[in-house]
């Protein structure tokens, strides 16, 4: 009987550790990370109003220049992908048109009902400073376009411009799931375009060069935003 209690016990002190050592293995959990916080796959859709001015420098100088101001609407869509979270490195194209602005010049404020389009185009970084968070800053810099588009009944008149901007936002996105979010972005864009611009008058293409003459953009937008992140 003693030999048989002794075997018992050495099976007894074999069998405890493998068992412990079961009961130390959960079973599979399904994984937080992704979920309420700002990384991996980036996707912004963004629509608003906006509103922007444009004048002429000539030798560095845009005294006595003619400024043209106008409103209407503001686009924006980025895609790209967070580096960690928090922080995103995305692709973005932004879109400004007006429809109805004025030039203020020394003969006075004259309104016009001609189009204008201001594009940007570029790489943009941004940035949540608490990642399961909605406040976050951004910058967009890149190539940068301007248009304006003349109908006066007798000939159409599509101009352009080209050149480079930078562009700085703000914004908050709240979580509306797992990862997606609803907010609003402001931005504030300034670019600077060169002194040759390509006219296209009744389909027919004239460029004209000016060197010493130069245009200044400011913009600014308020939009209304998707997000999933």
């Amino acid at each position: 009987m003693k030999t048989i209690a002794i075997a018992l016990g050495l099976a007894a002190l074999l069998v405890a550790p493998a068992a412990s050592a079961g009961d130390e293995v959960a079973p599979p959990t399904k994984s937080s990370h992704g979920r309420f916080v700002h990384d991996g796959f980036y996707l912004r859709m963004s629509a608003g109003v906006g509103a922007f001015t444009s004048r002429n420098v000539v030798n560095g100088s845009a005294e006595n220049q003619p400024t043209f101001s106008g409103g209407g609407s503001a686009l924006e869509l980025s895609i790209g992908g967070a580096i960690r979270p928090g922080f995103v490195l995305a692709a973005t194209g932004l879109l400004q048109s007006s429809l109805v602005g004025s030039i203020q010049d020394e003969a006075g404020k004259t309104t016009l009902t001609r189009r204008h389009d201001f594009a940007l185009v570029g790489p943009t970084f941004d940035f949540f400073p608490w990642p399961r968070g909605g406040f976050h800053v951004l910058a967009t810099f890149g190539p940068a376009l301007m248009g304006d588009y003349r109908d006066d009944r007798i000939q159409k008149t599509w101009t352009t411009r080209a050149g480079g901007g930078f562009s700085l936002g703000a914004g908050y996105d709240a979580w509306v799931s797992d990862n997606w979010s609803l907010g609003f972005l402001v931005r504030v864009t300034g670019a600077t375009l060169g002194g040759t611009e390509r006219t296209y008058k009744d389909d027919q293409a004239y460029t004209v060069t000016q060197p010493e003459t130069q245009r200044s953009i400011g913009a600014i937008s308020l939009t209304f935003t998707a997000l999933y992140n």
